[in-house]
């Protein structure tokens, strides 16, 4: 995937009435990077977003965390912390937040931003903004969490999708993209009928001794696929995706039933998904229930996707083997009682717009289990499977949904949810908020 930053105009803003004078009084300023909210200090200096998130991966861009008086407290990138008597008041690109005339005023303000995140699903700016707000001493504040958020389920979803991504990036992202251990099976293929630039590379591996799950599924492997230059705008797919009660089976190759049920606010846009497949060249049947979650990230989470700008994390897990019910949703029924239930199976896809903004570039990761004898389940049966699955699904959604996207509701859907689809929108047409 191509970096994009070059052809991306660069926007600054700055907010009203922020003059020379106004740079020495003690209200807490706003400082916009990245589309990403970010609290400022009275002394100017802006609180990044490592300091607002600790992620679990590690890396670079782990946060400090100071503990004074037996209270977390999120750090400053410079090892400084936040301290009781700093007023923080946030904004995200795009969205404006009228001046507050008085300390409730700021914090309605603030906990109208996080609502805004919650529908948005924009996870990871909502955590950074929740933290704060959680650790902030202003009594103003605390006041309105208290009786804005009392009563708001999302509350205890934002830390849930949070983690599970950051668990998911360390899980799956991680060992697909390992290049200190060999792929036994590997298909690059292109595909004229998708684009002369369409490009599909899908490789596939046995767990190692230190990836395996002693108490998973007798088969574990790991894939990666890197899919270029699909023609699908960055908008549309967030459609595609999102909106799931609206595909059909015909969309997916060798799938017999397809049933998905969408997730609310509460929620946090989830969507659930059911498939039954009966491939020719398997003895079996396969059936997958799915959880989708998404998260939208102004660059890419971890450095082995490269620097391609804005994109979605779009999380897919099962639920726990036996569990009636997962993440607010009533699970479905088993599709066949002869079928193969797919179990401890994660998927984690990065997708950004290509090039030209007219199609996507994916990378998507796969933990799969299933319980079969890996002397009944070759990976050189399964290779071509999944690939062939891979490559016939997408050209079967290029002939049915992207050739005939007006014969569809997803532009209906789009317009009716605006807030999660706007920010999809800007990253489709490069809008990118860089710091004053």
């Amino acid at each position: 995937m191509g970096c994009r930053c070059s052809r991306r105009p660069q926007i600054t803003s700055k907010p009203e009435g922020k003059g020379d004078s106004a740079a020495k009084d003690n209200a807490a300023e706003v400082d916009l990077e990245g589309g990403v909210a970010r609290p400022v200090l009275e002394n100017g200096s802006a609180i990044g977003n490592a300091s607002l998130v600790k992620p679990a991966v590690g890396g670079n861009n782990a946060a400090e965390v100071d503990l004074e008086g037996g209270v977390s407290r999120p750090g400053l990138e410079n090892g400084s912390a936040i301290g009781n008597d700093s007023l923080l008041k946030l904004a995200v690109a795009g969205d404006e937040v009228p001046a507050p005339t008085t300390p409730f005023g700021l914090a309605n303000d603030q906990i109208d931003l996080l609502l805004s995140l919650f529908r948005a699903a924009r996870v990871y700016e909502a955590m950074g903004l929740l933290q704060t707000l959680q650790l902030s001493p202003d009594e103003a504040v605390q006041a309105s969490l208290r009786t804005r958020l009392s009563g708001e389920a999302v509350l205890s979803k934002v830390p849930a999708v949070h983690e599970a991504v950051q668990r998911a990036m360390e899980y799956l992202m991680g060992p697909s993209m390992r290049t200190d251990i060999a792929w036994p099976a590997i298909i690059d293929m292109t595909d004229d009928q998708m684009g002369k630039d369409f490009t599909l590379d899908f490789r596939i591996r046995w767990t190692d001794d230190k990836e395996y799950e002693p108490s998973g599924p007798s088969s574990q492997m790991i894939a990666r696929s890197t899919v270029s230059n699909f023609p699908l705008s960055f908008s549309r797919y967030c459609a595609f995706v999102r909106e799931a009660d609206l595909s059909k089976k015909e969309w997916i190759q060798d799938c017999a039933k397809m049933s998905a049920q969408l997730g609310g606010y509460e929620q946090l846009s989830q969507t659930m998904v059911q498939v039954l497949l009966w491939p020719p060249m398997l003895p079996f049947g396969l059936q997958e229930t799915l959880i989708r979650s998404f998260a939208f990230f102004e660059q890419p989470p971890l450095p082995e996707l490269g620097s391609s700008g804005a994109g979605i994390l779009v999380l897919e897990e099962n639920p726990p083997e036996g569990a009636v019910k997962s993440h607010g949703f009533d699970l479905f029924p088993p599709a066949h009682k002869r079928a193969v239930s797919i179990r401890g199976t994660s998927k984690l896809l990065w997708v950004t717009p290509n090039i030209d903004g007219k199609g996507v570039n994916m990378t998507v990761a796969v933990r799969l289990g299933v319980a079969i004898s890996p002397w009944i389940l070759p990976l050189s049966l399964l290779k071509l499977f999944v690939a062939h699955a891979m490559k016939k699904s997408l050209r079967l959604i290029k002939e049915n949904v992207i050739d005939h996207w007006e014969d569809f509701d997803f532009d209906s859907r789009m317009a009716a949810s605006a807030e999660f689809y706007k920010r999809p929108r800007e990253i489709e047409q490069g809008v990118q908020v860089l710091a004053i």
